[in-house]
């Protein structure tokens, strides 16, 4: 099993892991080890540049295990492989990488809603048009940061709002959810956009993989 260390933070030192000399199996010890990983990495509540490397090695070495889990760990491996190829971190990319893992920390790692919580999205899911509608979107994404989502919905053509309302068209769930839904707790913009459709508005709840879909 790895085992994952950090030296004395006051003296700002690279956190360091040991590989195990075995390829890992199973898909929750690799959650696991790799949401311990981030976690100590936030400990300051800030990401340097050798704490972003140490991960991207950490993810590297776990890529096998990584593409059979699928998403959304595949996303994150993506966006730091991209951040780290010119091998240098600007301190945006920094903060943008502190803002994404986060998500991974403050958000159960669910590659899916709960069960109990899929009847909430629009059936059958309704293809996605950008120009002039209405987004709204909740959650945390494996996308990436909140400003990214928007900046995709808006070059696109659509037209963020902050919360769901009679002209609202889509309201985008993020991958990352509490475990709050598996009770039917969904949040206020959630419940208020199934109001919305109740009382006959044209507003559909989408997932953020099937919003993810109308990107290409």
């Amino acid at each position: 099993m790895a085992r994952l260390y950090y030296l004395n933070r006051t003296d700002r030192r690279t956190p360091q892991y040991q590989a195990p000399m075995q390829a890992w199996e199973n898909a929750d010890a690799v959650i696991a080890q790799i949401k311990s990983f981030i976690a100590g990495v936030l400990a300051d509540n800030q990401v340097n540049e050798p704490e972003a490397n140490a991960l991207h090695r950490l993810l590297m070495e776990r890529s096998d295990a990584i593409k059979q889990i699928g998403f959304p760990l595949t996303d994150l491996a993506s966006r730091v492989e991209s951040f780290a190829a010119d091998g240098i971190w600007t301190p945006g990319e920094l903060t943008e990488l502190k803002e994404e893992l986060d998500a991974f920390t403050n958000q159960p790692l669910n590659q899916q809603p709960p069960r109990s919580s899929l009847s909430i999205f629009t059936e059958p899911a309704p293809v996605i048009s950008y120009p002039g509608n209405e987004f709204v979107i909740t959650g945390n994404f494996a996308f990436g940061t909140r400003n990214q989502v928007l900046k995709a919905i808006e070059e696109r053509g659509g037209i963020p709002h902050e919360r769901p309302r009679q002209n609202t068209r889509y309201v985008v769930v993020g991958s990352f959810v509490s475990e709050g839904w598996a009770h039917g707790n969904y949040g206020r913009k959630v419940e208020a956009a199934m109001d919305l459709r109740a009382s006959g508005c044209d507003v559909s709840i989408v997932s953020e993989e099937h919003w993810r879909s109308s990107l290409h």
